[in-house]
C-alpha cells in the first residue's frame, strides 16, 4: 500500500528520524546572532556545542598531568564557589592567588601559590577553559572530572 506515491509504513515518516532527547535554552542576543550566523537551526546549535565540548575535551587531555593532588585540591578550595562568567575562565589564576591568599591555603596544602599562578598563568585559553570547566563539573558531583589532568586514576579529589 502506498500513501502519497511512498510505500506505506506504520506511524509517521518522522519517527524513522534519529531522535534526541531536548533541552530548552535562554540565548543572549549575542550567541542568537552567532547561531543564526551558523545556520539558524537546531543541528547548527548542536554541532557547535559538540564542537565546543570536544575542544574541552581536548584541553583536558592537555592538561594531563600537569598539577599535583595538592594543587588540584588547593585550587577547588581556593576558587570555593566562584561562579565563572562564560569568559572569565581567562582569569583562573587570579582567582585561584586571591583565594589562596586570602585564606593562607599555600601552607595549608603544602604548595607554592606563586609557583602554581605562574602555571596556571602558562596555560592557553582553551586549557584554561578546560580547567574551569573540571571545577564546574566537579561541584556538581562529577567525581572523575580531575582524572588524567593532575590526579592519579586511583586517587580522589576531595572537594
Amino acid at each position: 500500500m502506498t500513501r502519497m506515491g511512498r510505500p506505506y509504513t506504520e506511524g509517521p515518516a518522522r519517527s524513522r528520524q534519529k531522535r534526541y532527547p531536548q533541552i530548552i535554552i535562554r540565548l543572549t542576543p549575542e550567541v542568537f546572532a552567532e547561531m543564526q550566523i551558523r545556520g539558524g537551526n537546531q543541528k547548527g546549535g548542536r554541532e557547535s556545542i559538540v564542537r565546543y565540548l570536544k575542544l574541552l575535551d581536548i584541553g583536558r587531555s592537555n592538561l594531563l598531568r600537569t598539577l599535583s593532588s595538592s594543587e588540584v585540591d588547593l585550587i577547588l578550595d581556593a576558587v570555593g564557589d566562584i561562579q565563572f562568567e562564560a569568559w572569565s575562565f581567562l582569569g583562573i589564576a587570579m582567582n585561584v592567588q586571591d583565594g589562596a591568599q586570602m585564606r593562607n591555603l599555600g601552607d595549608s596544602y603544602n604548595v607554592d601559590v606563586t609557583a602554581l599562578v605562574g602555571k596556571l598563568n602558562s596555560f592557553n585559553p582553551l586549557q584554561r577553559a578546560a580547567l574551569v570547566d573540571v571545577i564546574e563539573r566537579h561541584r556538581l558531583g562529577d567525581c572523575d572530572a580531575f582524572i588524567g589532568i593532575g590526579v592519579a586514576e586511583t586517587e580522589t579529589v576531595q572537594g
